[in-house]
C-alpha cells in the first residue's frame, strides 16, 4: 500500500505493532488475523479517499497483493470472538484504535455478515471492563460504539441498560462514568418498541423472573431507579450530564433535581464547579426557581461554615483543625468559576437572568456574600445592571434602617423575635477581601454599587458635621432618614477606601469618579470630599502613582466653591507633604487664580493660600528647620497683599486668615502685623486732637463700604492679643511693629472716647431710607458700630486694666454703642428690606469676648473682685444681657454654616468648655440678686414686652442655645466632656447640701453615659428649685436642655430618668403655666421615655385624663366631683397642649407599626413556605412564629392606638384647635389600619386574630366615635374662624375619609378571598353617606357676599375702631342662621332640610351609584 498512513505503519514495522500480543496470548492465529485487519484497514482508508486508482496505477503488483489480504480477512472476521476482538483493541495502540475499528466496520459490511453481535460484546466489554474505557482510547471506542446504537437489536439494548445500572455501584470510577453517554441513545431506542422483556438475576435459591414493559415505562423505570441508586462521587457529575440528555418530564426533572441537590453537598469543592454548569444547562429544561435556590443554598451554607471556622480557627490551634472545615483560601477560587459559569449563563438565557433577580429580590435581609458577589458579577451586564444595583441598594437601606430603628426605638429595640438582618457592611468587606483571592471580576462591580450607594444618600447627610444625636432615642422621619443616610454614607466610604488599597488597577478609576464629582456644585460634594481624605490619609503613596489624575484636578480648583476648594486642598495634605513638586504646582494654581477676573476664582485662591499658610504641608524632609515655614508663610503673606487693593469681601477673608495665621504661627507675627498697620495708616490722618480715623475713606461713592474697617481692627486686637499671650509663655518680647499696633490702638481709644455720633452726621433723626444719603448713612453707622465692637472688645481683653487706659473708658464706649444701636433699631423698622435691623443680628464680639465678660459676676475671685475691670461694668445690666443676647447670637451664626474640622475643634473649645459653663455660673449669679433688664430698653407695642426680662431667665435660653448647637454638631464623647464643666458650675450653684450623692456618682464613674446621667440629675434638682418659685419660664428652658441631653442617651440609659419625670407629671398641676411650653416638653418627656412600654400606659392613662377632663355632663353620664385625673399636669388650661404631644407619639408609634410589618414581609421567605420538605424543618418552623409573634405584636400596638384616639375622639368640652389634631391623628390610624388590610391580600395570607380584634374595635366603637366629632367639628361655634376652618376642612376631612373608605375597600376584600365564615364588615355601617364635594371657590364667594350685606346694612359698625372692622366683618358672617354649609351630601334634601353632616342616613342609591360618586369625590 503506498498511501501515507500505510507507508508510516510499514516502516515502524509489523512486530512493533502486534509482536506483544503474540508474546502475551501465544496464538500465532491471533497474529495472523492482526496482520490481515491492519492491512484490511489501511486499503479501506485508501478506497476511502478515492485514491484506488492512483494506487493500481502506480504499483498493480501490491494492489493485487493487497485484494488477497482483503479477502483472507474478510474470512477471518466474522469468526472473531469477544475475546478476540477486546484483546485485539487493548493491544492497539490508541492512535490506530479509530482505523482498527473503522476497518472492522468496513470488512462487516461487505462481508455481509451479522456484525451486531460483535458491537453487543464489545459495548458489553467496555461496561463490564473499566480499564478498556480508559484514557483516549477508551474515549474513541465509546464514541465509536455509540453510533452503532442504531444498529442494535432491543433485547440488546436492554441487556445494555441492565449492565450499566447494575455497574454503578461503590466500586464505581471516572471509568465507568464514561460509559453512562450510551444511555441516552439506548434509552431513545428502547422508548420506541411496544413490549420489552426484562429478565433480571435472582439468587441461588430462586430462578430468574421476567418483568414485561412497554418502551415508554421501561425508560421511566430506569429513571425512576437510576434516581433510587446509591451515586458514587465519580459518577455524581456524569449522572447529571446524563440526566440532561434524557429530555426528562416535569415529574422526572423534579425527582431528579432533588437528588442531585442531595448528592452534591457530599461532593469536594473542585467538584462543585463543572456540577453547576450542567444544572444551569439543565434549567433549560424547566425548574430554573428550583435549580437555582439549591445552588444559592449550597454556596450559602459553605459561606457560613467558612465563616464559622475562620471565628473557631482563632480560638483552636491547627492540630485541633478537622479535615471537615471548609478553608477560605479552596473555597474562593471555586465560588469564583462558579461566578463566571453564572456570567455566561445568564448571557445567554434572559429568563434564566430575571429568575436569578427575582430570587435574590426576596433575600435582602438575608444576602450573603456569594449572592452579593453574584449581584455585583450582574451589574457589569448592561440588561441587569439597574435590577442588580436597586436590589443591593434596597438590602443597604434595610440594614441600616433597621439599626437606626433599634437604636432609636425602644418598642422596636425589645421585640426579642424580630429578626436581625445580615450586615451589608461586613459582606461586603467580606466580598472585597476575597476579591483580592480571585475574584476580580467582581471588583468593577463593587465600584460602581458603592458609587451609586454613597450618590443616594450623600445628599441627606452631612459628614463633616458629625453629631450624638444621630445615634439618640426616639428620632422622626426626618431624622431617621438623615441618620441612615450618615450611616450609609459611611459605610460606601469605607469600601471604596479598602477597593483602592487593594485593587491597584481600580485607583484611577476611583480617583477619577471622585475628581468628576468634587468638581459639580452638587450636595453631595462634602462627602466625596471626605472620601478623597479618608484615601489620601491612609493611601498617599498609592496616590502618587495617578498624578496625572491628580495634576488634572487641581487645574480646576478656581472653578470650585472656597468652601470646596479649601476642603479639597485640605484632603491632598499628606500627598502634598509626599511630593513637593505637586505643592509647587498648586501654588502657581493657586497665583493664577488669584490674578484672574472673576471675583470668586480669586476668592478661591485667597482662601487656599491662607489654609495653606495656617497648615503648611511639609514634611521633616522638606524642612529641616523653621526657615522653611517662614519662607512659605512670608511669600504666601507678599502674594496676599494684592488683596488689601480688591473688594470688601476679599479684604474679609484676608483679615480673617490672618487672624488664625498669627494664632497658629508665632513666628509670621510681626511679619502679618506689620501689613495690617500699615494697612490701617492709611484711613488715619493727625489732628490738634491726635489720631483720628478717617471713617469717610471706607465708604465709595455710591455709598457702600468698600473697606470692612471693623475686621481690620479686629485682626490687629487679635494680633496684640496673640503676642501678649507669647510673651505672658515665656516667648520673649515686644518687638517694634508690635509697640506700634499697640500704640496705634490706644490712640483710636483715646478718638473713640472723645467722639461723638454727630461727628459722623448720625443722630436720633437720621434716616436710613433707599436714596444716596440714606445708604451712606446706613453704611457709615454699620462702619461706626463695629468700630465701637472691636475697641471695646480691645480695651476689656488687652489693656489689661492699665493705667493708661481710662477708668470709665469701656462704660462710655458701651453707651455709644448702645446709642447707636438703638437708633438703627428704631429709624429702620419702616425701611423696604429692613436692612438695618438684619444687621444688628450680626456681631464682631468674638468667643474670647464673651467668656472674658461673663466670667464677670461680682463674686470672690472673678475679675471684678481683682480689680482687672472696672466697676462700672460689673453691675451694668444693659452691658451683661448685651454680653448674653452676643452669645446668643453667635451660636445662631453657626447653625446653617458648614464647619470646618479646625473650626470644629475651636468652637468646642469656646462654646462648650468655656462659654456654656459660664452662662450657668451668670444664671446662678443673676438669680441672686434679681437682676432684670430697664423697661425703657425691653418697652414694645405688646403688653407682655412691657414686663422686665430676668437676665437668669437670658441666660438660661442662650444656655438652651448652646446645648442644642453641640448635640447636634459634636460627639457623644465631646457632650460627655460639656456636662461635666457644666455639671461642676451646676454643683457650686445649687450648693454642696442638694449634690452630695450627685457628686459622688459623677467622681466615680468614667463613662460619657454616666456623665451626660449625673449631669441631667443636677438640671432635674435645678428644676425643682425653679419650680418651687413658680419660675415657669426658666422651668421650660431648663426642660428643653434635659429633653436636648436625653436624646444624646441611648435607649437603655434613660431608666434612671423616667421615675422623676413621670413625677414630675404627676404631682405638678394647675400651678404651671400652659403658654410657657413647660408642659409640653415635661409631657414630650415623659412620653418618650416610656415610649417603649408594650402596653402604653403613660399614653393611654394621659388620653383618659383628658377624656375626665373633657367628658360631656349630661343627665345619663353625670361627672363625679371625686374622680380626678392620675396626672395633675393634665388640666383644664392644658388640654390642647396634652393632646397635641399625645398625637405627636400617635403618629410616630404608627410609622413604627408600619415599618415592622414591611419589615416582616421583606424578611419573609416565600421559598421556604412554598417548599413543603424544607418548611418542616425545625428552624423555618421557629423561625415562622417568630415573625408571626412580631406581626401579632405590631397588630396589638395599633389596636393600643386605637384606644387612645377613641378617649380622645369622646371629648366634648375642647378647643377647635384640639378637634383638628384629634382628626389628623385619626386619618394616621386609619392610614395604618389600611396598610395592614392592604398586605394581607398582597401576600395572600390568612388574617390573624389579632388582625381580626384590631377590625373589630375599629368597626364597633371608633367608627361610631368617629362620626360623631365630625358632627361636633361641623356644628362648632366658630364666628371668628370661618375662613380658617374652611381651608382646613377643605383638606382635613377628605384626608380622613379617604383612608376609612379605603380601609372598608380592602376589609370587603379580603373577607371574600376567605369565604362567609370571617365576617369583617359586621360592625362597620354601610349605609352611611360619606359623599361630598368642597366647591372652595364657591364658599368663598358667597362669603364675601354675606360681608357686602352685613356692611350695606349697619356701616355704622366701621366707626369702632380701626383694628375691630375686620374682626366684625368676620363675626357677622357667623351670625346669620343661613350660614354657608360647609359640606353637602350627596343625595340629600334641599338646603334648606339637609341633614347634619356625617349623620346616619338610609339612602336610596344602589352601591354602583355610591361607587360612582365616590370616584367623583
Amino acid at each position: 500500500l503506498v498511501s501515507p498512513l500505510a507507508k508510516k505503519e510499514g516502516e515502524r514495522g509489523r512486530q512493533a505493532t502486534f509482536g506483544l500480543c503474540v508474546e502475551s496470548v501465544g496464538d500465532v492465529r491471533i497474529r495472523a488475523r492482526e496482520d490481515r485487519v491492519h492491512l484490511a484497514g489501511n486499503l479501506s482508508k485508501t478506497r476511502a479517499c478515492g485514491k484506488r486508482a492512483e494506487l493500481q496505477q502506480a504499483n498493480p503488483v501490491q494492489c493485487s497483493q493487497s485484494q488477497v489480504w482483503l479477502e483472507e480477512v474478510r474470512a477471518e472476521v466474522p469468526d472473531l470472538h469477544q475475546y478476540d476482538l477486546t484483546t485485539l483493541l487493548e493491544r492497539v495502540q490508541d492512535s490506530d484504535v479509530l482505523d482498527l475499528l473503522k476497518a472492522l466496520q468496513s470488512t462487516c459490511k461487505n462481508s455481509g455478515g451479522v456484525d451486531a453481535s460483535n458491537w453487543f460484546e464489545l459495548t458489553k466489554a467496555c461496561i463490564k471492563d473499566p480499564h478498556l474505557a480508559a484514557g483516549q482510547k477508551g474515549r474513541e471506542i465509546l464514541n465509536f460504539v455509540i453510533n452503532q446504537v442504531e444498529n442494535l437489536e432491543g433485547d440488546a439494548c436492554v441487556e445494555l441498560v441492565e449492565t450499566l445500572l447494575n455497574s454503578i455501584g461503590p466500586q464505581s470510577n471516572e471509568n465507568h462514568a464514561k460509559c453512562l453517554d450510551l444511555l441516552p441513545k439506548l434509552l431513545s431506542k428502547i422508548s420506541k418498541l411496544e413490549l420489552v422483556v426484562v429478565k433480571r438475576g435472582a439468587s441461588k435459591d430462586s430462578s430468574s423472573r421476567a418483568s414485561e414493559f412497554t418502551g415508554e415505562d421501561y425508560r421511566s423505570h430506569v429513571i425512576d431507579e437510576l434516581c433510587r441508586l446509591e451515586w458514587p462521587k465519580p459518577l455524581v457529575i456524569t449522572i447529571a450530564t446524563t440526566i440532561r440528555d434524557l429530555h426528562l418530564s416535569d415529574g422526572h426533572l423534579k425527582q431528579a433535581i432533588k437528588r442531585i441537590a442531595r448528592e452534591s453537598r457530599s461532593l469536594d469543592l473542585q467538584e462543585l464547579p463543572p456540577l453547576v454548569y450542567q444544572l444551569l444547562l439543565l434549567t433549560t429544561h424547566g425548574h430554573r426557581q428550583v435549580i437555582l435556590r439549591h445552588i444559592l443554598s449550597l454556596f450559602n451554607d459553605l459561606d457560613t461554615q467558612c465563616q464559622y471556622n475562620l471565628a473557631e480557627g482563632v480560638r483552636m490551634s491547627q492540630d485541633e483543625v478537622t479535615e471537615s472545615c471548609v478553608e477560605e483560601g479552596e473555597l474562593v477560587p471555586v465560588e469564583g468559576i462558579v461566578l463566571l459559569h453564572f456570567t455566561f449563563a445568564v448571557k445567554q438565557d434572559l429568563a434564566l437572568g430575571q429568575e436569578l433577580l427575582r430570587i435574590l429580590k426576596m433575600r435582602l435581609c438575608d444576602l450573603a456574600p456569594f449572592e452579593a458577589a453574584l449581584l455585583l458579577s450582574l451589574s457589569r451586564i448592561q440588561r441587569y445592571e439597574c435590577k442588580a444595583l436597586e436590589i443591593l441598594r434596597k438590602a443597604a437601606d434595610q440594614d441600616f434602617t433597621h439599626r437606626r430603628k433599634v437604636s432609636s426605638s425602644m418598642w422596636v429595640g425589645g421585640l426579642e423575635d424580630l429578626k436581625q438582618p445580615s450586615s451589608i457592611e461586613q459582606v461586603f468587606r467580606i466580598v472585597l477581601r476575597r476579591s483580592a483571592r480571585g475574584w476580580d471580576h467582581v471588583v468593577p462591580g463593587i465600584i460602581s454599587f458603592t458609587f451609586h450607594l454613597l450618590e443616594s444618600f450623600a445628599r441627606k447627610c452631612n459628614l463633616i458635621e458629625e453629631s450624638a444625636s444621630a445615634g439618640g432615642n426616639l428620632q422622626t422621619s426626618s431624622t431617621l432618614a438623615k441618620s441612615v443616610a450618615t450611616t450609609a454614607a459611611k459605610c460606601s466610604i469605607g469600601l471604596i477606601e479598602q477597593a483602592f488599597r487593594l485593587h491597584a488597577s481600580v485607583r484611577e478609576e476611583i480617583l477619577g469618579q471622585i475628581f468628576s464629582r468634587i468638581l459639580t456644585r452638587d450636595d453631595s460634594v462634602p462627602c466625596f470630599i471626605n472620601l478623597l481624605s479618608r484615601i489620601a490619609s491612609r493611601c498617599a503613596k498609592d496616590i502618587l502613582g495617578c498624578m496625572p489624575k491628580v495634576k488634572e484636578a487641581l487645574e480646576y480648583v478656581g472653578y470650585m466653591t472656597p468652601f470646596t476648594a479649601v476642603a479639597f486642598v485640605r484632603a491632598l495634605e499628606p500627598v502634598l507633604r509626599l511630593q513637593p513638586s505637586l505643592h509647587d504646582y498648586l501654588m502657581i494654581i493657586l497665583r493664577k487664580s488669584l490674578f484672574s477676573r472673576e471675583p470668586e476664582s480669586r476668592l478661591v485662591a485667597l482662601d487656599c493660600l491662607l489654609h495653606l499658610a495656617v497648615q503648611t504641608p511639609r514634611s521633616n524632609a522638606m524642612s529641616q528647620s523653621a526657615s522653611a515655614d517662614d519662607d512659605l508663610g512670608l511669600e504666601i503673606v507678599g502674594q496676599l497683599r494684592r488683596c488689601l487693593l480688591q473688594q470688601a469681601n476679599m479684604r474679609e477673608r484676608l483679615y480673617s486668615g490672618f487672624c488664625d495665621l498669627a494664632r497658629t504661627k508665632p513666628h509670621l507675627l510681626e511679619y502679618v502685623t506689620n501689613v495690617l498697620v500699615l494697612h490701617l495708616q492709611r484711613y488715619c490722618q493727625d489732628n490738634p486732637e491726635g489720631r483720628v480715623l478717617n471713617l469717610e475713606k471706607c465708604l465709595d461713592n455710591a455709598g457702600g463700604i468698600c473697606e470692612p474697617m471693623p475686621n481690620l481692627l479686629q485682626a490687629i486686637a487679635s494680633c496684640i492679643f496673640f503676642q501678649e499671650s507669647f510673651e505672658d509663655g515665656g516667648g520673649g518680647g515686644a518687638s517694634e511693629m508690635h509697640s506700634l499696633a499697640r500704640t496705634q490702638m490706644q490712640k483710636l481709644l483715646t478718638w473713640i472716647e472723645r467722639s461723638e455720633l454727630e461727628d459722623f452726621d448720625l443722630s436720633t433723626s437720621t434716616e436710613f431710607k433707599e436714596s444716596d444719603d440714606g445708604r451712606k448713612h446706613l453704611s457709615m453707622a454699620k462702619l461706626l458700630l463695629g468700630v465701637y465692637e472691636t475697641l471695646l472688645e480691645y480695651e476689656l481683653m488687652c489693656t489689661k486694666g492699665s493705667q493708661n487706659s481710662a477708668h470709665d473708658r469701656p462704660q462710655k464706649i458701651f453707651d455709644k454703642m448702645q446709642e447707636l444701636s438703638d437708633i438703627l433699631r428704631e429709624n429702620t423698622k419702616g425701611s423696604k428690606g429692613r436692612k438695618g435691623a438684619s444687621y444688628v443680628e450680626e456681631t464682631f464680639f468674638s468667643f474670647r469676648f464673651s467668656a472674658r465678660s461673663l466670667s464677670i459676676t461680682g463674686k470672690e475671685g472673678s475679675a471684678a473682685s481683682q480689680g482687672t475691670v472696672n466697676d462700672s461694668l460689673v453691675w451694668s445690666i444693659p452691658f451683661m444681657s448685651m454680653v448674653i443676647q452676643t452669645c446668643t447670637k453667635q451660636i445662631s451664626q453657626l447653625r446653617t454654616e458648614s464647619l470646618s474640622p479646625e473650626l470644629r475643634k475651636e468652637l468646642f473649645q469656646n462654646c462648650c468648655l468655656h462659654v456654656a459653663p459660664l452662662l450657668v455660673r451668670q444664671f446662678f449669679a443673676n438669680s441672686e440678686s434679681k437682676r432684670c433688664l430697664p423697661m425703657t430698653i425691653s418697652a414694645g407695642k405688646k403688653a407682655n414686652a412691657m414686663l422686665p426680662k430676668p437676665l437668669s431667665l437670658m441666660a438660661l435660653k442662650s444656655l438652651e442655645a448652646y446645648i442644642q448647637f453641640a448635640c447636634s454638631r459634636f460627639t457623644k464623647e465631646q457632650i460627655g466632656q460639656t456636662a461635666t464643666e457644666l455639671a461642676k458650675e451646676l454643683r457650686l450653684g445649687l450648693g454642696e447640701g442638694g449634690c452630695a450623692d450627685d457628686r459622688s456618682v459623677d467622681a466615680g464613674t468614667k463613662s460619657v453615659d454616666c456623665k451626660i446621667s449625673a449631669c441631667i440629675k443636677l438640671f432635674q434638682t435645678l428644676f425643682e428649685n425653679l419650680l418651687r418659685e413658680d419660675d415657669s419660664s426658666q422651668c421650660a428652658c431648663v426642660m428643653e436642655v434635659l429633653i436636648s441631653l436625653q436624646g444624646v442617651l441611648s435607649c437603655d440609659e434613660l431608666g434612671d430618668h423616667l421615675e422623676w419625670t413621670k413625677q414630675a407629671c404627676m404631682e405638678n398641676g394647675c400651678d404651671v403655666e400652659s403658654g410657657t411650653g413647660i408642659v409640653k416638653a415635661l409631657v414630650t418627656s415623659y412620653l418618650q421615655m416610656t415610649a417603649g412600654d408594650r402596653e402604653m400606659e403613660a399614653a393611654r392613662s394621659l388620653a383618659s385624663d383628658v377624656l375626665r377632663i373633657a367628658f360631656e355632663e349630661d343627665e345619663e353620664n353625670p361627672v363625679e366631683e371625686s374622680v380626678h385625673p392620675e396626672h395633675k399636669i393634665v388640666c383644664e388650661e392644658n388640654l390642647a397642649t396634652v393632646i397635641v404631644v399625645v398625637n405627636e407619639l400617635t403618629k410616630l408609634c404608627c410609622e413604627d407599626v408600619e415599618w415592622i410589618l414591611a419589615y416582616v414581609d421583606a424578611s419573609a421567605r416565600p421559598d421556604i413556605h412554598e417548599n413543603d420538605e424544607v418548611s418542616d424543618l425545625p428552624e423555618n418552623i421557629a423561625a415562622v412564629r417568630s415573625s408571626n409573634r412580631v406581626e401579632d405584636e405590631a397588630l396589638c400596638r395599633l389596636s393600643r392606638l386605637v384606644d387612645i384616639m377613641l378617649q380622645l375622639s369622646k371629648c366634648y368640652r375642647i378647643e377647635l384647635s384640639s378637634i383638628e389634631v384629634i382628626i389628623s391623628g385619626l386619618a394616621r390610624v386609619y392610614r395604618s389600619a389600611e396598610y395592614t388590610a392592604r398586605r394581607i391580600l398582597t401576600h395572600k395570607t390568612k388574617p390573624r386574630k389579632t388582625f381580626i380584634t384590631l377590625v373589630q374595635k375599629i368597626g364597633g366603637v371608633l367608627n361610631e366615635e368617629m362620626y360623631q366629632l365630625l358632627m361636633r367639628y361641623a356644628n362648632h361655634d366658630t364666628k371668628q374662624m370661618v375662613r380658617q376652618k374652611i381651608q382646613k376642612e377643605a383638606k382635613l376631612l377628605p384626608n380622613l375619609v379617604y383612608h376609612v373608605e379605603r380601609l372598608e375597600a380592602h376589609l370587603i376584600k379580603v373577607q371574600k378571598e376567605h369565604g362567609k365564615k370571617l365576617d369583617l364588615m359586621r360592625n362597620f355601617k354601610r349605609s352611611v353617606s360619606r359623599d361630598f364635594k368642597i366647591d372652595h371657590a364657591e364658599l368663598l364667594n358667597e362669603l364675601n357676599k354675606d360681608e357686602d350685606k352685613e356692611n350695606d346694612a349697619g356701616k355704622g359698625k366701621k366707626k369702632r375702631g380701626k383694628g375691630n372692622g375686620k374682626k366684625n366683618k368676620v363675626e357677622d358672617c357667623g351670625e346669620d342662621d343661613n350660614d354657608v354649609e360647609v359640606l353637602s351630601i350627596e343625595p340629600g334634601p334641599s338646603s334648606s332640610q339637609r341633614p347634619a353632616p356625617w349623620a346616619s342616613q338610609q339612602s336610596g342609591a344602589s352601591a354602583s351609584q355610591r361607587s360612582a360618586k365616590r370616584a367623583r369625590t
